[in-house]
């Protein structure tokens, strides 16, 4: 298996070659970069309109040695790549053209693993710049610019929420449907049933690392992981012979390496044991944190409790709570705007009781791509995490739900 990873890794690294794309605002500007890739022998680079669906879409299945972001149009830099960030391939380098001169943000673009380069510029300088990067030798001043994957951890209020389901479901959503890589993790020491929920056949756990085995590398950790399909993969360790914290560390330090290889990282903690130092640590390690409960009582005072550990003034962490109704409505203990004022975050995704689906997923029915009731709320929870805009949020069924 190691060297298996280690091929797709080598093969990826020769197929981009000098395939360069640029995505531009002005093209006026993408007529200079192309002009002077041309001026210096190189092959013109691909270009299109920069926009979140044409960069998703232009990526799918496309291998390439740099991404040139030319923004020089847009009003704030920042946003616009938060928002695309997610579709841009991890191993390989972006580069943002732009006209802001400011070490500020030349910091916050490389903190957000972007190469920065002040337009305008001679062409010579830019050829020598984009060279530089692909090269993996950077001179000058050229930081050495690393993007990491978004890593969200999916944390239950209590056991029997749901949780596990909606870490599969986003896993599959997020690298079936929109191709985006994408790696989910087991955080169950006795296992869990992610592999039943993802559709595996045969699971087996991967035995932990031996202790003597201190540093990894990326092909080394994705040896780790078991394939899920062409863009998921699952890290589940197996050692009945140590403890918690030790298991959990084995976790933290593959997925420190693993995160240079995926867009997203998606952690279920459903059968954790979820102390107070292991909440402390998610709150260093965590963007983005998906709380999921359910609509009693009990529920949300458990998830108060877990936000007041993870949170703090100065970690930024995003909090997306999700609503799940696991049994009928009537067995609801509490409304919608009760969650959303208990916990004070807006409780934004609702998703509905539905009886059929833990039948679906064992008929092997990708429950993710169903365009049923259930199915559109959880396209309107993965577009809400994604930043995109949201098509069914006024649904009668949303209506009534937040009425109890």
């Amino acid at each position: 298996m190691f060297d298996i990873f280690k091929n797709d890794i080598e093969t990826f690294e020769q197929e981009a070659n000098d395939n360069i794309h640029v995505f531009y605002t002005s093209k006026s500007c993408s007529d200079s970069i192309v002009k002077a890739f041309r001026f210096n022998g190189k092959e013109s680079p691909e270009a299109e309109e920069f926009g979140i669906k044409t960069i998703r879409q232009s990526l799918i299945d496309k291998e390439c040695s740099l991404i040139i972001l030319e923004l020089t149009e847009a009003v704030d830099y920042v946003a616009e790549l938060e928002d695309v960030r997610h579709f841009l391939p991890s191993r390989v380098p972006a580069l943002v053209i732009g006209k802001v001169d400011s070490l500020r943000l030349v910091e916050k673009l490389n903190r957000m693993g972007f190469y920065y380069l002040l337009w305008p510029n001679q062409e010579e300088h830019i050829v020598k710049l984009v060279d530089s990067i692909t090269s993996e030798r950077p001179v000058g001043q050229v930081l050495n610019a690393e993007r990491l994957a978004t890593r969200i951890h999916i944390l239950p209020s209590k056991g029997g929420v749901g949780a596990t389901l909606i870490a599969s479901l986003l896993a599959q959503e997020l690298s079936s449907n929109r191709k985006i890589p994408s790696l989910i993790v087991d955080h169950s020491i006795q296992g869990s049933n992610l592999d039943i929920m993802l559709g595996l056949k045969n699971f087996t756990r991967t035995s932990m690392p031996q202790e003597e085995q201190q540093e990894f590398d990326l092909s080394y950790a994705m040896s780790m992981t078991t394939r899920v399909n062409s863009s998921c993969s699952i890290l589940s360790l197996e050692n009945e012979h140590t403890n918690y914290e030790e298991y959990q560390g084995s976790i933290g330090n593959l997925v420190s390496i693993l995160d240079k290889g995926f867009n997203f990282v998606i952690e279920d903690h459903s059968s954790s044991i979820l102390s107070d130092s292991l909440l402390d640590r998610m709150s260093n390690s965590t963007d983005i944190l998906i709380l999921v409960v359910e609509p009693t009582v009990s529920s949300l005072r458990m998830a108060k409790k877990q936000l007041k550990t993870v949170l703090s003034p100065e970690s930024g962490l995003r909090v997306i709570p999700v609503v799940n109704y696991v049994r009928p409505q009537k067995s609801a203990t509490v409304d919608v705007s009760e969650v959303s004022q208990h916990l004070g975050v807006n409780a934004e995704i609702i998703l509905p009781f539905d009886q059929g689906i833990a039948q679906q997923i064992i008929d092997g029915v990708e429950v993710h791509k169903l365009k049923n009731t259930f199915g559109k709320k959880f396209d309107d929870f993965v577009s809400l995490l994604l930043g995109e805009q949201r098509l069914h949020q006024n649904s009668f069924l949303t209506k009534l739900l937040r009425r109890k």
